[in-house]
């Protein structure tokens, strides 16, 4: 092998060597963190789709239950359409006017108590006297607890005996309205 020859050869090694050298450190700091980055975004995006499976299996079960919320959203608004905000004296009375006259039951006297306040509502007390038979009576107070239009409930009773009516008793119910407080 002749001088040239021995340097070309230390040349192409040196070339060689270099090469290597540079496709390491170019793997290393270039490659490995490209590797790394891309890991990182992996597991991000693995992260943000179990986080998009969790939301969508919530919208599933809620979808699923969309029938039993707006049952409720209906008896929610149908108790509000109960509950008024302001003491409505006028709807209560027709309202009672109403059931005395569905049930037979006569009117002698109407009372408006004092009204009493809770922390979301106030209950308004009314006092009302009548005579009627028991059968009406019944029918009345069934009226009163059931009535559609607003929330009410009968607070007292007293039924009483007159002998001038026969088969008639005088009757005394204290009926609670209520109000949302806003």
């Amino acid at each position: 092998m002749t001088e040239q020859d021995k340097k070309m050869l230390q040349i192409g090694i040196f070339m060689g060597l270099a090469a290597v050298v540079g496709l390491g450190y170019w793997w290393f700091i270039w490659v490995r963190n490209e590797e790394d980055n891309q890991r990182n975004i992996q597991t991000a995006v693995t992260n943000d789709i179990k986080a998009l499976d969790k939301e969508l299996s919530e919208i599933t079960l809620a979808e699923q239950q969309r029938t039993e919320i707006e049952q409720k959203a209906e008896l929610v608004e149908q108790a509000c359409s109960r509950l008024p905000s302001t003491p409505d004296a006028a709807g209560f009375l027709n309202n009672l006017v109403d059931i005395l006259r569905q049930s037979g039951v006569v009117n002698r006297f109407v009372n408006k108590g004092e009204p009493v306040e809770y922390a979301s509502y106030t209950e308004i007390p009314w006092h009302v006297r009548g005579v009627g038979q028991y059968f009406e009576f019944g029918s009345f107070i069934n009226m009163v607890e059931l009535n559609p239009n607003r929330f009410m409930r009968v607070k007292s009773l007293k039924v009483s005996n007159d002998p001038a009516l026969p088969g008639y008793h005088p009757l005394e119910v204290e009926i609670g309205t209520f109000m949302f407080n806003e």
